[in-house]
C-alpha cells in the first residue's frame, strides 16, 4: 500500500510540474486528475493494479461518480417521493439507473479483464509442468 501511495504521489507531482512548466508558472487545479489518484489507490488496494489517469475510460468513470453524486444530492426528488420512479422521464430515473449501469459495466469490465489474464497464466503454467515435468 506504501508503495502504490508513494508511486501515485510520484507521478502527480510530476504531471503538475508539466502543467506548471507548460503554463508559465500557474498550475490550473483538475479535479478529475486529483480524483483519478484517490480512484488508483483505492483500486489498487482491491484490485491489485492501477489506471491510466489520462484514460478516457477513468475520466468518463470519474464524471459518471460525479453525476450520480448530484443525482443524490439535495435536488434528489426521488428521495423525498418514490413513486416519481413510475415517471422515469421527467424524474430523471432513466438517467441515474443507465449512469449507475455504466458504473457496473467499467468496474466489471475492468475485474474480468484481470482475472482472465489471470487464469491464462495459470493454464499456460499447467501446460508446462504437463510438457516438461521436472525429474530427478
Amino acid at each position: 500500500m506504501d508503495e502504490t501511495l508513494q508511486e501515485e504521489v510520484h507521478d502527480l507531482i510530476a504531471d503538475i510540474n508539466k502543467e506548471v512548466d507548460s503554463a508559465g508558472g500557474i498550475w490550473e487545479v483538475d479535479p478529475s486528475r486529483l480524483a483519478a489518484c484517490q480512484l488508483n489507490i483505492l483500486w489498487a488496494s482491491v484490485g491489485g493494479y492501477r489506471f491510466d489517469p489520462h484514460s478516457p475510460e477513468v475520466k468518463r468513470h470519474l464524471e459518471l461518480n460525479s453525476r450520480v453524486m448530484e443525482s443524490l444530492g439535495p435536488k434528489n426528488m426521488l428521495a423525498a417521493f418514490p413513486f416519481l420512479k413510475m415517471l422515469p422521464v421527467l424524474s430523471g430515473y432513466r438517467e441515474h439507473c443507465e449512469i449507475q449501469r455504466d458504473i457496473r459495466e467499467f468496474m466489471l469490465v475492468g475485474t474480468l479483464t484481470k482475472l482472465a489474464a489471470w487464469i491464462l497464466s495459470l493454464s499456460v503454467a499447467h501446460y508446462f509442468v504437463l510438457k516438461f515435468p521436472f525429474r530427478n
